[in-house]
């Protein structure tokens, strides 16, 4: 034959999928850490044990304003004080272990893991967790449906 591999792709546009569909909601067994999150940022006090606890190296440590960490915004007692910067956590989730030991290693409980277990993106910046407003409302958004 001419073409080996006609005869094959033909047969199998009439053939059933040789794959299945997963199921839609998937019970994690008691014990499943999942992937890590800030989960309380007024908790952290940016003392970095959990970047240099990490196994795998992948927590690094960003600079935010006092407004995205949910702690007082302003040094003095007046409102047009200057917003205080912090360190918070950021997650790289394309190298994480999913140990737990960052949460194990806060002394403050401000890191938790939540049981996601299908995260996928087409790029590594999608996998890294930004401590930014936004970010972490989603985040706590996500980890309290994943409890449920």
């Amino acid at each position: 034959m001419r073409y080996p591999m006609l005869r094959e792709v033909l047969s199998s546009l009439v053939r059933r999928p040789a794959t299945v569909v997963g199921p839609a909601k998937v019970r994690m067994p008691e014990g499943f850490r999942g992937s890590p999150y800030l989960a309380v940022p007024s908790a952290c006090t940016s003392c970095g044990l959990c970047a240099r606890d990490c196994p795998s190296v992948c927590i690094t440590l960003e600079a935010v304003a006092d407004e995205v960490s949910g702690r007082q915004a302003s040094v003095g007692s007046d409102a047009g004080a200057t917003p205080r910067i912090r360190k918070l956590p950021v997650f790289h989730l394309d190298e994480c272990a999913f140990c737990g030991q960052c949460q194990d290693s806060c002394a403050r409980k401000a890191i938790r893991m939540h049981g996601t277990w299908d995260e996928a993106a087409w790029t590594r910046e999608a996998m890294v967790r930004k401590p930014s407003a936004g970010a972490l409302a989603k985040q706590v958004e996500v980890a309290r449906k994943s409890d449920r």
